[in-house]
């Protein structure tokens, strides 16, 4: 996954392993992803569109800004 950790540095016991997951902007993805799974099993009574939305690297931070 492009926004999981690419190592466990933080754990003291298994540093050098992978952490599979979704963090950063990610993890927002992941909450909408189960929803939807959850709203195919149970229908809403009303509609329901998920959408994403993302604008973390469009300017709003340092990276563009040199």
């Amino acid at each position: 996954h492009w926004d999981s950790r690419p190592r466990a540095e933080e754990d003291p016991n298994d540093t050098d392993s992978p952490i599979p997951g979704a963090d950063d902007g990610a993890s927002g993805v992941a909450v909408l992803m189960e929803l939807a799974t959850i709203f195919s099993e149970s229908e809403p009574p009303i509609g329901v569109d998920i959408i994403l939305f993302d604008g973390e690297d469009y300017g709003e931070t340092s990276d563009l800004a040199n």
